[in-house]
C-alpha cells in the first residue's frame, strides 16, 4: 500500500492511503485521508500525464469527526464531479490548461501503467485555482498504478499471411474463447482493451486493419483479411473450439457486424455505436455489391463548440432508402452498445436494423442504450472524450457524452460485455477464468 505524509497548516499529520495503489484500470479503488481536523475542509486532487498530454480533476470534501476523508462514503460537494463517487477522480479528468483542443487520453504502450498522482489541499478549490496556483503546498501526496495488462498476460506480435497485430495469451493452458478487437478510421494498432480483455480471461487478437506496418491507408474493400484473421486465431491451441468473438468500436463496429453476416466462425459480436450499413469506404462480401457506400451529407454538418458534428448527416439516406447489414444471414448473437448523446450517429440506426430483422432472428440482436453516453464507450473509470482530433479527416470531431452518465455506461457495458462473450463462446464444460486482480 503506497503512502505519503505531509503537514497542514495546523501542522498536523494527513495521510493519504489508495487500496489497492496498483490494479487493473477496470479496477475499483478506495481512496483515503486520515489525520485531518475535524471537519476540515480539503480538497483531492488527481493527475497524470501520459504521451506528453495531462490531465485532472478534482473534488472538494469535509472530514467527518475523526478528521477523515473516504472517496467510498464521502460526498463531493464540488469539483469536476459531486456526490458519493469512489471512482470520480479518475473518470471526470480532462485536458490541463495548454493542452491542445481535442486531446484524448489513449494509452498506446500497455507495457506501462498509468500513473496517477493524488493530492490533499486544505480548503476547497476549484480545478482552475489549483492550477494557477503552481505553489500551494500540499497536505500529503501519494501515487497508484493503473494497467490495462496484467503482468501474467503475454502479448505476441502476429505478423502471418496478410494478418497484422498482437495476441494476448492469459496465463495457464486452458482453452478460452477467443475474440477479435477492433477499433475504428483512426487506424494503426490499438491493444489496450484487447490487453484488458486478455485480463479477464479471453484470448484476444488486437488486430489492425489499415495505417500499420505494411497495410494500407484505408480498409480493406472485402472481408477476405478478417476472414484470414478469424481462421488463424480461431486455430489457435487456446482458443475454445465453436467460433470466436468480435469487439469494435465506431469503423470496427461496422466491420463486425459484417463478420457476424457472412462468416460462420463468428458467433457474437459486440457493435459499440458502429454503423449499422455500408460507411464508404466499406469493407463488403463478394456477394453483396448491391447498395452504394454512404457518404457524409455535407449540406447536413454542423458545428458544436467549433467541432465537427456529423450526427444527421445521414438523415436522407435514412428516411428514403435505408437499408441495412443483414446480419441475420448467419447465426452470430449481436450486442449494440449505443450512447444516447453519440453526436457521430443517429442513434435510431440500432433499432432500424432491429425492425427489419426477420421475426425468427430478433432474439439474436440485444440492445444496451445509455442515455447521456457519447460515441467513444471505453473500459471503465477512464475520462470521457467528448472531442478529439481525427488525423484522417484532419479535424476536431465531436463524439458527445455527458461526464457522470457516460461513466455509468462505461462501467455497466463493461461487465455486460464480458458476460455476453463467456454466455456465446463458452463451449463445453469449460468454466469462466477470472484473472486474479493481484498484479
Amino acid at each position: 500500500m503506497a503512502t505519503r505524509q505531509g503537514f497542514s497548516e495546523k501542522s498536523k499529520m494527513a495521510t493519504i492511503t489508495i487500496t489497492p495503489d496498483e490494479a487493473l484500470v477496470d479496477e475499483k479503488v478506495v481512496i483515503n485521508v486520515t489525520g485531518l481536523e475535524k471537519h476540515q475542509l480539503v480538497t483531492l486532487h488527481a493527475s497524470l500525464t501520459h504521451d506528453k498530454k495531462t490531465f485532472a480533476s478534482c473534488a472538494s470534501y469535509v472530514a467527518d469527526d475523526t478528521g477523515t476523508v473516504s472517496s467510498e462514503r464521502d460526498t463531493s460537494v464540488q469539483g469536476t464531479y459531486t456526490g458519493v463517487e469512489p471512482m470520480g477522480l479518475f473518470w471526470s479528468m480532462v485536458p490541463t490548461r495548454g493542452q491542445r483542443r481535442g486531446t484524448r487520453l489513449s494509452q498506446k504502450n500497455i507495457s506501462v501503467p498509468l500513473e496517477v498522482k493524488i493530492s490533499v489541499y486544505g480548503g476547497h478549490w476549484t480545478l482552475d485555482h489549483l492550477s494557477e496556483q503552481q505553489n500551494m503546498a500540499t497536505m500529503a501526496e501519494t501515487r497508484c498504478l493503473r494497467w490495462y495488462k496484467n503482468k501474467s498476460v503475454t502479448a505476441h506480435p502476429v505478423k502471418v499471411g496478410r494478418i497484422r497485430g498482437t495476441l494476448f495469451l492469459p496465463p495457464g493452458g486452458r482453452s478460452l474463447p477467443g475474440v477479435i478487437d477492433l477499433f475504428g478510421a483512426i487506424g494503426g494498432l490499438v491493444e489496450y482493451r484487447a490487453a484488458l480483455l486478455a485480463s479477464r480471461g479471453f484470448v484476444t487478437l488486437a488486430l489492425a486493419f489499415m495505417g500499420y506496418d505494411d497495410l494500407p491507408d484505408v480498409p480493406p474493400s472485402d472481408l477476405g483479411y478478417f476472414q484470414e484473421a478469424v481462421d488463424w486465431l480461431s486455430c489457435q491451441p487456446r482458443v475454445q473450439s465453436g467460433g470466436v468473438g468480435v469487439i469494435g468500436v465506431s469503423k470496427g463496429g461496422e466491420i463486425g457486424l459484417t463478420m457476424a453476416a457472412y462468416i460462420p466462425k463468428v458467433k457474437a459480436v459486440v457493435n459499440i455505436n458502429g454503423p449499422t450499413f455500408y460507411m464508404l469506404p466499406s469493407v463488403r462480401h463478394a456477394d453483396d455489391k448491391r447498395y452504394e457506400d454512404v457518404d457524409v451529407d455535407l449540406t447536413l454538418v454542423q458545428y458544436v463548440e467549433d467541432c465537427v458534428v456529423l450526427r444527421g448527416t445521414h438523415y436522407t439516406f435514412i428516411e428514403t432508402h435505408f437499408f441495412v447489414l443483414k446480419i441475420w444471414n448467419g447465426d452470430a448473437k449481436v450486442l449494440s452498445v449505443i450512447g444516447g448523446d453519440d453526436q457521430c450517429l443517429d442513434t435510431v440506426i440500432h433499432q432500424r436494423l432491429l425492425d427489419k430483422m426477420p421475426s425468427n432472428k430478433k432474439s439474436n440482436m440485444e440492445i444496451l442504450k445509455y442515455p447521456g453516453a457519447g460515441h467513444l464507450i471505453e473500459p471503465p473509470y477512464m475520462p470521457l472524450c467528448r472531442s478529439s482530433y481525427n488525423n484522417t479527416m484532419m479535424s476536431i470531431f465531436m463524439w458527445g457524452g455527458e461526464p457522470k452518465s457516460h461513466a455509468i455506461a462505461q462501467e455497466d457495458s463493461w461487465k455486460r460485455i464480458q458476460e455476453f462473450f463467456h454466455k456465446h463462446l463458452q463451449t463445453g464444460n469449460e468454466q469462466t477464468v477470472v484473472i486474479q486482480s493481484k498484479l
